[in-house]
């Protein structure tokens, strides 16, 4: 059995398809400071309204992505 879709929230393959771009840049959108994602056990997700208002702020903009930001990566700090 695979998992269900919930219709409230978009994963990385939604925003794919919504914004026309590859899936690893979906996922590096997903996980920028600046995107109102969150992560559930191992998957990254958007409250679709969350996400509707993240992109009425960035039309005419261009979409930034660093691919070496993750939000959701820990790093340690050395002492």
């Amino acid at each position: 059995m695979g998992k269900e879709k919930n219709p409230e929230f978009y994963d990385y393959k939604d925003i794919a398809r919504i914004l026309n771009v590859g899936e690893r840049s979906a996922r590096s959108i997903m996980v920028q400071l600046d995107f109102p994602s969150f992560k559930l056990g191992s998957r990254v997700l958007v409250r679709i309204k969350d996400f509707d208002e993240w992109f009425e702020n960035i039309v005419d903009k261009e979409i930034p992505i660093d691919y070496s930001v993750n939000k959701f990566k820990i790093v340690k700090e050395e002492n």
